[in-house]
């Protein structure tokens, strides 16, 4: 891919970061996915800039509420994101591979945060996954989606 294919994928992994790590945090405390998330401690809720990456630029550091400092593990796993979509886009000269590789990485990504802080994995990310598979199996065509199929029967 072209250097500014790569930056632009690292940069949208910023903001990809930001939003799964926001989705997990909700998910893990029983919230609905896609509202601002909870200040962990504390019973307040984020301003919704924490969708942005950085802590919503600056915005949202500390919770509102009781000023209790947000993890810096997340700075960390939004960089992480960001260097796992620039080096796929480095390494995969495929638009539909690539884009299968950072589409797929959403939920285990989601699946991998929530396992770390609750050690249980929702179902619903699950299906996510699978409803994806079976989408890029079908966009592939018959074969490919069948394929798609038996390898997710024999997961299961």
């Amino acid at each position: 891919m072209s250097p500014i294919v790569i930056v632009l994928c690292a940069l949208a992994g910023l903001f990809v970061g930001s939003a799964v790590w926001n989705i997990a945090r909700n998910q893990a405390s029983n919230r609905p996915l896609f509202e601002p998330a909870a200040c962990l401690p504390g019973d307040g809720v984020l301003p919704v800039t924490t969708w942005l990456p950085f802590f919503g630029f600056g915005t949202a550091r500390s919770c509102p509420a009781d000023g209790a400092v947000q993890s810096p593990r997340r700075l960390l796993f939004e960089l992480a994101v960001a260097a796992y979509f620039g080096l796929a886009a480095w390494r995969i000269d495929d638009g539909l591979d690539l884009t299968a590789v950072i589409v797929f990485a959403l939920p285990l990504l989601v699946i991998f945060l929530v396992d770390s802080w609750t050690r249980l994995i929702y179902t619903n990310v699950i299906a996510l996954g699978v409803l994806l598979g079976i989408a890029f199996g079908a966009f592939d065509g018959w074969r490919q989606l069948v394929s798609s199929a038996a390898a997710m029967a024999v997961a299961a």
